[in-house]
């Protein structure tokens, strides 16, 4: 008796560390990737922001779901950009944990043609009362002088779920939210 005991909790251990495994590589993904699929897209007129030269600015970046501050600094080639995601009060006081959530930047030249996309920041169950951070430095294509952010996520409020004592059908509500001004 005690040998399967043993085995099973071995058998457990092994699946604990393979999923933690699985998680660590998603989310080191999710961070770091180039976006990929942007051939032949364009910025939609009225949506570029202007990022051309060098120096610092600060801006603002506001949508019926978020705010992203942001402040970045160029040089050549290298973008360092940072700031923070404020959702607005629609998710805020109607939603209670954002169980996904992708921001990312595309980045353009001067006929709005994309030449590149950079995950910013990737998470999971998230509180919306929280600001979110975000950091990265980026090396991007030469003829970089607009860009714009993207983003898409999903919020949810009450149920059970996975994590509660009620069943799993009983997830209460949600919705999906997104931002992606590039046509083709």
């Amino acid at each position: 008796m005690d040998t399967r005991l043993e085995w099973g909790r071995r058998k457990a251990d092994e699946f604990r560390w393979a999923i933690g495994l699985v998680l660590i590589a998603l989310s080191a993904v999710g961070c770091e990737s180039v976006l990929v699929g942007y051939q032949g897209s364009r910025i939609q007129d009225g949506y570029g922001i202007a990022n051309n030269g060098e120096g610092e600015r600060s801006g603002t970046y506001q949508t019926r779901d978020l705010t992203v501050h942001y402040h970045y600094q160029r040089s050549g080639q290298q973008l360092r950009i940072a700031g923070e995601v404020v959702f607005q009060d629609a998710i805020k006081m109607n939603f209670n944990v954002v169980p996904r959530f992708n921001l990312s930047l595309v980045v353009a030249d001067a006929e709005r043609n994309v030449l590149a996309g950079y995950g910013l920041c990737s998470i999971g169950f998230w509180t919306p009362d929280d600001p979110l951070a975000f950091s990265r430095v980026l090396t991007v294509p030469e003829h970089t002088v607009l860009m714009v952010f993207t983003y898409q996520g999903s919020a949810r409020e009450g149920g059970g779920g996975p994590f509660g004592r009620r069943g799993m059908e009983d997830d209460g509500i949600g919705t999906t939210f997104w931002e992606m001004p590039i046509v083709r």
